[in-house]
């Protein structure tokens, strides 16, 4: 705002700032507001220039990387790592009152799913795990499945009644 500001008062326009109480106040001279510019600002036209010269010079290109190379680094990464084990019953004794266990339920649950899912590419496992949360996981996955199924059938309904509508139209 300020450099625009003071472009413009150098240009011979008249500049107004409003404050927070909604008064309008003049724009500083140019002179003043040039030493109160903090110095990324000044550097900045400086940085333009150079990478537009860079960028003729075809010396500025994106890295490129292979998506395949980084993802089987990631992979062997992650497979060199073991997962942290979570201790079920203590994070469920951690819990200081109901809603604090009920959402610790939920977030062990979700663990131990996740760990069946990635199997051995999970980051946490559960260890000491009570039977109640692994039928709890398994609710879960049952309850995503459901809504995906609804899902899908919401979007095939959709779909299905659009590509009707023109024909219903046309007749």
């Amino acid at each position: 705002r300020q450099v625009v500001a003071a472009e413009l008062v150098k240009a011979g326009h008249q500049v107004k700032h409003i404050d927070d109480v909604g008064r309008t106040e003049d724009h500083e001279s140019c002179s003043d507001a040039e030493r109160a510019f903090p110095d990324f600002i000044l550097q900045e036209e400086d940085r333009l220039r150079r990478l537009e010269k860079m960028r003729q010079a075809g010396e500025l290109t994106r890295p490129t990387k292979s998506a395949a190379d980084r993802s089987s680094e990631v992979v062997a990464a992650r497979l060199d790592r073991p997962a942290q084990e979570v201790d079920a019953m203590e994070e469920l004794r951690a819990a200081g009152n109901q809603t604090e266990l009920v959402q610790a339920q939920r977030r062990l649950a979700r663990v131990h799913r996740l760990a069946e899912a990635h199997g051995a590419m999970a980051k946490k496992v559960l260890t000491n795990t009570p039977q109640w949360i692994l039928d709890e996981a398994r609710e879960q996955e049952e309850w995503i499945a459901q809504k995906k199924a609804e899902k899908a059938e919401k979007t095939r309904t959709a779909s299905a009644g659009a590509a009707g509508a023109p024909d219903e139209a046309a007749g």
